[in-house]
């Protein structure tokens, strides 16, 4: 009869020092969700919890909800009556006096400005613009009290179109006063201010 061969697998046995590893590797990765999970606790609860965490909510929602909607094409076709352009920009300032072992962190402002269309006497169709700061930051981007809009691409312009009395709205959720929305130099008309709500009118500083 012929002899049966017989097959004998071999199976590999992890040593204690290759299950340590694993077992560490997995305590890693576990503890980096939980701490992250932590710190978007943290944030929310501050947001929430604070006039500027708030204002931060407002206004990241607002630009996420209209950055959904940018115009990429055609941005300088006339606006339809009661129509206004909001024109974002963020700028992004560097620590000036950076070394090699310590520096500031950047300075980021939002700056929106408000462009609306209308008729002049001789039917001639004209712009206006006004402009205001949305708000401030120093710090880094993926900070926990970063607002989103942070780490938008600085230098560069998003571009959206919402009605004049919505954006009115906006900024008058955001506290910004009619002395806050400047008109820009050379403006044909000057867009009607929202109603401050507590905040003086003559102030001039955003």
């Amino acid at each position: 009869m012929p002899k049966k061969t017989v097959t004998r697998k071999f199976i590999a046995r992890k040593t204690d020092q290759e299950r340590r590893r694993e077992m560490l590797a997995r305590q890693i990765r576990v503890s980096a969700k939980e701490r992250a999970k932590a710190e978007a606790e943290r944030r929310k609860k501050w947001r929430e919890s604070t006039e500027e965490g708030r204002r931060q909510i407002i206004v990241d929602t607002w630009l996420a909800e209209h950055r959904a909607h940018e115009i990429k094409d055609n941005i300088d076709a006339p606006l339809s009556p009661g129509l206004a352009k909001c024109v974002i920009f963020l700028q992004r300032i560097p620590y000036p006096d950076p070394d090699e072992y310590w520096w500031d962190p950047d300075t980021y402002i939002m700056r929106l400005t408000i462009v609306e269309g209308s008729r002049d006497p001789e039917g001639n169709y004209v712009e206006s613009e006004r402009r205001v700061v949305l708000g401030d930051y120093t710090g880094h981007p993926d900070a926990l009290y970063a607002p989103d809009w942070a780490s938008l691409p600085a230098g560069k312009t998003i571009v959206f179109q919402d009605s004049t009395s919505e954006v009115l709205k906006f900024l008058r959720k955001i506290g910004k006063s009619p002395g806050q929305v400047h008109p820009a130099a050379g403006a044909q008309h000057a867009l009607p201010g929202p109603q401050a709500t507590g905040a003086s009118s003559s102030s001039g500083q955003s």
